[in-house]
């Protein structure tokens, strides 16, 4: 079952505007595949997507539909209904306390594996839902969130964090005669 969303094709037609719950029950009907759901979350969401898809892989269907998909025991699984797709562009700069840009901030959205680092000048620009948290985190410093709601642009203060360099130990081994 690991790949059978790979493997196994559908040919549909979706409108925009078109019910989520009917998509899903359509795929259902002309594959064979069992799909688990709360169909009280798929039924809130209506599809922007349109068009003709012709022997399309599932799997691939799927993620253009934005949603997240777990395959076990004979089912597939709608993991938390629906994902967000991104929608729109952030960009931000990431400064110390001082005022000091930033490089190498590393710069997440929670909840997915998508993600940047800031530039030599502390500036990012990250694809994100409307819904969506960003996550702000570098070594030596405390990690800040912040809600993208309507914003364009957000920029972020990072303040030290005082306890790291106690936790490090370095530790050495081998040896080195000096030669003559």
């Amino acid at each position: 079952m690991a790949q059978k969303l790979e493997k196994t094709t559908v040919s549909i037609t979706i409108n925009k505007g078109r019910k989520m719950t009917e998509i899903i029950k359509e795929i259902e009907s002309r594959t064979g595949l069992s799909f688990v759901y709360n169909p009280d979350q798929l039924q809130q969401k209506n599809m922007s997507l349109s068009g003709d898809f012709n022997t399309e892989p599932v799997r691939s269907l799927l993620d253009r539909l934005g949603l997240q998909v777990l395959e076990k025991g004979g089912y597939v699984i709608l993991n938390n209904a629906v994902m967000n797709k991104p929608d729109r562009i952030i960009t931000g700069v990431v400064k110390d306390t001082t005022g000091l840009a930033l490089p190498g901030v590393s710069v997440k959205v929670l909840g997915t594996q998508s993600g940047t680092i800031t530039d030599g000048n502390g500036a990012y620009r990250i694809a994100v839902a409307a819904d969506a948290v960003l996550s702000f985190s570098m070594i030596g410093y405390q990690t800040m969130e912040a809600k993208v709601g309507e914003n364009q642009v957000i920029n972020m203060v990072l303040k030290e964090e005082r306890s790291t360099l106690a936790d490090v130990v370095v530790v050495g081994y081998g040896t080195q005669k000096k030669k003559p």
